[in-house]
Order: C-alpha cells, then structure tokens, then sequence
C-alpha cells in the first residue's frame, strides 16, 4: 500500500485530496464528533493516520491543540500546505509529525488519540496492531481516551457480483481537478501477486480497492472488484 502514497503530488495522493477534502455520507458529522470527545476529556489531542488533514485543519481552526501523525509523507505535505494558509493563530494548534503509528514515539502524552476513517483496519495484521496500540496507550494520560473509527464488513456485499458501489468522485480544492473512481470486475489468475490480502481466495471473488486503477492489482485466484479510490492514510 506504501507505493500509492510515497511520493507528493502523485495522482493517488491528489486524488484522495479530492475524494476526502470534504465529508462524503458515510463520514458526515465525524469532525463534530471528534470536536465533542475532545472538549469532554480536555488536554492536547493526537490523531493518528491524519491524511492530508481534513480533520486535524477543522480541530485546529476550533481552537484545539492537536498533534497530526501520518506514515505518508506525501499525505502531510497536503496537509502542511494547507495549514500554511490559515492565519498564523490556527497555525501554532496543529503539528504535524510523519511516523508509523505501530512505532509511535513524540515522548508526550495526550488526553485524547483517535484513530478515523477506519484506518486502524488498514493495519492487516495482529502484530501491528497490537503494537500500535501498545504505542498508543504510552502515549494516553492516565485519565485519557482512545477513539477508533473500526466497521463490520458486509461479506455478502464482498462477493455478490450483483451488487452496485457508488463511484467515488471529487474535485481537487487547488487544482480544480476532478477525479473519478469506478469499481470494474477483473479475472484473477495468479495467487502469486498479493499474498498479502487475507483470506481472499477463500470467497472466490472478492472486492479489492486500487488507487486510481492504474496500478497493476494481484490478488489470490478468483474474481476480483477493483475501484478507482478508497481511503488510505492509516498510519502507512
């Protein structure tokens, strides 16, 4: 997953930018949500997989002390920039700092550490995970508390060749680019490619998200669904 966020100004990184720069339905009121917890529990906040800062920028600009970590550097170029041209007061709340969260070390403690947008899944397997919560939780204030955005997939959906995604589409806020992501069925015939993807061949087809579908996809034998877009800032 690493190669589709590695460098800034990627097609990926930008299409992402445009896909998530505002919340689409699935995500709506998680800013205010965040906003709530934060205010409940007091001290900094430290938001992990922060992305190109949809959330952190928002936070910030309500007056919040936060600290956004991202294993993409391309990612939080987006996001310095974009931190760049609020005023100078919003500026000093935000910080942001390029680490993997399963090796979380900024020798500070924060009442509040959230996780959105599910990105805590794209930690694919058991060891990160529980390394990344070994790191979050010396990264908690005794009293503090950790929020993880986490969803139960629909395996039906997963392998019902019926079923029809929404496509994903945005405008670039810069740019003024727009951007389109559409899921099309591909036939898997080599397990070879991508040992990494659990499970897969146990479906027989399965749904598997590419970056702007210019990258070739490997996957376990089978029927695959391949997209154009999906989120992808956690912690890489």
């Amino acid at each position: 997953m690493d190669q589709f966020y590695e460098k800034a100004g990627s097609l990926f990184v930008e299409a992402y930018d445009a896909f998530y720069s505002t919340p689409g339905p699935q995500i709506a009121g998680d800013v205010a949500f965040y906003d709530r917890v934060a205010r409940e529990i007091g001290g900094d906040i430290l938001e992990l997989a922060c992305g190109t800062g949809r959330i952190a920028l928002s936070l910030a600009e309500a007056g919040l002390h936060v600290t956004g970590v991202d294993r993409s550097e391309a990612m939080l170029t987006i996001a310095r920039r974009k931190r760049a041209a609020l005023p100078a007061s919003v500026q000093e709340h935000l910080t942001l700092v390029n680490q993997d969260m399963s090796v979380l070390n900024l020798h500070r403690r924060f009442g509040f550490v959230f996780v959105p947008f599910r990105s805590f899944q794209h930690l694919l397997a058991i060891d990160l995970q529980r390394k990344s919560l070994e790191a979050i939780r010396h990264h908690l204030e005794p009293t503090g508390r950790l929020v993880l955005h986490l969803f139960d997939p629909r395996l039906d959906f997963l392998i019902d060749a019926n079923t029809t995604l929404p496509r994903l589409s945005g405008t670039h806020p810069e740019t003024g680019r727009r951007y389109a992501g559409e899921v099309e069925v591909v036939e898997i015939r080599s397990e070879k490619a991508w040992p990494r993807l659990p499970r897969a061949a146990d479906y027989g087809q399965c749904r598997c998200w590419r970056r702007m579908g210019l990258s070739p996809l490997r996957v376990p034998e089978g029927r695959a669904r391949c997209a154009g877009g999906w989120p992808a800032s956690a912690g890489r």
